[in-house]
């Protein structure tokens, strides 16, 4: 009798803790679900802020030119916050103002370099930096606001606060030999920070630099291959400043986010399994992802 009653306790024990690892398990099974739907949402709101960006400027600087109006949004995306951004963007249709709302605390990143893919070569005049002055004529074959060097090309530009920034490029070495070298100078002594790229296939390369006081600073690029006939393609130069979120800890390494030719809208506050799983192609394989995840946005 003293058994039956131990099997029939041991049986009730059984019962609950199955039901309790149900249930366990199906809080887990929403919670990733939630986790999901807002990846997706997040998704979508940052796609709908940038196509209304991209479509505005079609529609002022093509379809209906109005150089007012790119003023306006210039000066937003420039200047913040990003409520202006999409408060316009939703003034004109381009946006549903829904997706805008919520704790995403969106943010702006902004690119330094002018002309960064060496696409434009109308004659834009940027100005000049001091006594340097890139090119601006047109259809020359020169981009604007770059000047060429023996073996590539520079561009002078200020950036007007002392702090850490992230310069990136992508770069394809189509030759088994060639390289391509970038470098970040602030006077003629020493490079602030420099990277070579030696791989074939299209990759994008990072590398953070400090800045202790405003002032002017040279980026230079160079195919350095001793092969006659090396070849290195370099596209999508941009120097950002490091702005991650507060609660980011101090020794995370600075990193290229999402590549914008100007300035574009991006979120603080993505899920950083997302984050991995969408940029692990530029964590070194030798590097802590822990580091790096928080900051990688789409």
């Amino acid at each position: 009798m003293q058994r039956r009653k131990g099997f029939l306790l041991l049986t009730v024990v059984i019962f609950i803790t199955v039901l309790a690892l149900s249930s366990m398990v199906s809080v887990f099974d929403q919670e990733t679900f939630l986790k999901r739907f807002h990846e997706e949402e997040l998704k979508q709101n940052i796609a709908a802020i940038r196509g209304g960006i991209d479509l505005y400027r079609y529609k002022y600087s093509i379809s209906n030119p109005d150089p007012l109006k790119i003023a306006t949004l210039e000066n937003a995306l420039h200047s913040g916050p990003v409520a202006d951004i999409t408060d316009l963007l939703a003034s004109e249709s381009l946006l549903r103002a829904r997706a805008a709302t919520g704790t995403m605390q969106w943010g702006l990143v902004t690119n330094q370099i002018k002309n960064p893919s060496f696409e434009i070569d109308t004659g834009t005049d940027y100005g000049a930096i001091g006594s340097w002055h890139g090119n601006f004529s047109a259809n020359d074959n020169v981009p604007d606001g770059w000047q060429l060097l023996s073996q590539g090309a520079e561009q002078v530009l200020p950036l007007d606060e002392a702090a850490t920034y992230v310069v990136s490029a992508w770069i394809n070495c189509v030759s088994t030999t060639a390289k391509a070298k970038l470098q970040i100078w602030a006077d003629s002594t020493l490079p602030l920070c420099e990277f070579t790229a030696d791989q074939s296939g299209w990759k994008r390369y990072f590398m953070s630099f400090s800045l202790n006081s405003p002032g002017d600073i040279r980026l230079t690029l160079e195919q350095t291959g001793l092969t006659s006939g090396d070849i290195a393609y370099i596209d999508g130069v941009m120097i950002e400043k490091w702005n991650p979120p507060a609660s980011v800890p101090a020794i995370a390494t600075p990193v290229a986010s999402v590549w914008t030719a100007s300035s574009t809208v991006v979120s603080r506050k993505a899920v950083e399994v997302l984050q991995q799983r969408q940029f692990a192609d530029l964590i070194s394989k030798d590097a802590d992802p822990a580091t790096f995840s928080w900051w990688f946005q789409w």
